[in-house]
C-alpha cells in the first residue's frame, strides 16, 4: 500500500500497528 493513498489519520493508525508489531517481535509474543 502506498503512503499517498492513505489519509493522515489512517497512516498514523498503520504506523502505530507497525510499531506494535515491531515491539511484539522484539518480545517474541506476536499474535499476528
Amino acid at each position: 500500500m502506498r503512503k499517498e493513498f492513505l489519509s493522515p489519520k489512517s497512516f498514523l493508525i498503520l504506523d502505530k500497528m507497525v510499531k506494535m508489531e515491531e515491539i511484539c517481535r522484539e518480545k517474541q509474543k506476536c499474535w499476528m
